[in-house]
């Protein structure tokens, strides 16, 4: 079985409170994570939905990317 998650690395904040965005590719309870080059603050990400806050400016770009 094949699923997909969308994280937020949160230990890997940079000086301007951003974090790096992964997917999480789990397959026979193995884990891979693949970079999606962009970077969001942490207060823009909602954890519940995974997905970014439509306050952030870029919140409908980023979500199309994540789908």
């Amino acid at each position: 079985m094949l699923t997909l998650k969308a994280i937020i690395r949160k230990d890997r904040e940079n000086q301007l409170g951003e974090c790096p965005l992964y997917i999480r590719i789990t397959k026979n309870r193995r884990n891979s994570y693949v970079s999606l080059d962009r970077r969001i603050p942490k207060t823009k990400w909602d954890d519940s939905r995974d997905r970014a806050r439509s306050s952030y400016h870029g919140a409908g770009r980023l979500n199309a990317l994540i789908d």
